[in-house]
């Protein structure tokens, strides 16, 4: 309940006192007389706000002081409790608000220097001023269930409300978090196991390295041996009569005796193999290096126009060779 209201160089007035009793209080008087003046100097008491113009002219210093009985309201005391502010055994509490013209103003409860956003928030629970545009109040998201509230004393209960719903939020955001992690932790296991069948695709083996050093070094050295598989079929194909008719020949004659001993079969098997890896194997070779070269060949910067093609079109433009003779000028067998 307000008790006792002092207002000094606020406007027009310069100093006044007010005390209330128990029970309804009126104010009459004239147009100008300074009712509104009262009603704007408690305003500034709940969190107003003030105008450096409203110091009396003159003056330096406007002051509004009033004097509450807080005794018959515990959901009050407890609120300036939790602000840090305790009332006295009497109940009664001061709220003392300062306007200066040069500089900051003060805000003091029970002789303590204070804030303004403590006069905003805890005046309403010591003054209800109304207006005659007030109703629109109403119109303000909360405005109906904090009046509820303080008019059925609920502040027990709204505070048990608040924290429970504070706890939600905490559990909200926690299971939030969880989910991002869990969703974090499923698109890396995706990644892994994706990369993990790239890596089985790949079929990759402890000698690998050992393996490409090896084919990159036969890559390298594959003009030279073409070149040499070339001289060497050359001799073996080329020229009358050749190693591949001198077999044939020698086959020719072995042939009926085959089954007549175990020894001569084993050298008729021998002149077979030979045969087959003369008119065979030799030619294989030969493919299977060619093969590799393209392959270094196609890879290598440049295409067909490093060595490698010119050793190529050495090979598939050799010289034939003359009746009796191979390449090189060594007379052929026979």
């Amino acid at each position: 309940m307000l008790k006792e209201l002092r207002v000094a160089n606020l406007a027009l007035v310069e100093d006044l006192a007010l005390s209330f009793g128990p029970g309804l209080t009126m104010i009459t008087g004239e147009t100008g007389a300074g009712k509104s003046l009262i009603a704007g100097a408690l305003g500034l008491l709940a969190g107003g706000r003030a105008d450096k113009g409203q110091i009396r002219e003159g003056e330096e210093t406007a002051v509004v002081e009033a004097v509450f009985d807080l005794l018959d309201r515990p959901a009050a005391r407890a609120a300036f409790a939790d602000a840090g502010l305790r009332v006295g055994a009497d109940g009664l509490l001061i709220m003392r608000r300062e306007l200066k013209r040069e500089g900051r103003g003060r805000v003091l409860i029970n002789g303590l220097l204070s804030s303004l956003s403590i006069f905003e928030r805890l005046g309403p629970l010591l003054l209800s001023i109304q207006s005659q545009d007030h109703q629109r109040l109403l119109t303000r998201p909360g405005f109906a269930r904090d009046f509820l509230d303080r008019m059925l004393d609920l502040g027990a209960e709204r505070e048990r409300v608040a924290a429970a719903l504070d706890h939600f939020r905490t559990l909200e955001k926690e299971l939030a978090d969880r989910l991002a992690e869990q969703s974090f932790a499923q698109e890396q296991l995706e990644m892994w196991e994706y990369q993990h069948q790239e890596i089985s695709a790949a079929r990759l083996s402890l000698q690998e390295e050992e393996e490409l050093a090896e084919r990159l070094a036969f890559g390298r050295n594959a003009r030279s041996l073409l070149e040499g598989l070339e001289v060497g079929r050359q001799d073996l194909l080329a020229g009358e009569p050749n190693a591949r008719q001198l077999l044939a020949r020698t086959l020719a004659a072995l042939e009926p005796l085959a089954g007549s001993s175990p020894r001569l079969e084993e050298i008729l098997t021998m002149v077979r193999d030979a045969e087959a890896l003369v008119t065979g194997e030799a030619g294989h070779a030969y493919r299977a290096a060619e093969a590799e070269h393209l392959g270094h060949r196609h890879s290598a910067p440049g295409g067909g126009a490093g060595p490698a093609g010119i050793g190529r079109r050495r090979v598939g433009t050799a010289p034939q060779a003359e009746p009796g003779r191979v390449p090189g000028g060594r007379p052929g067998p026979g």
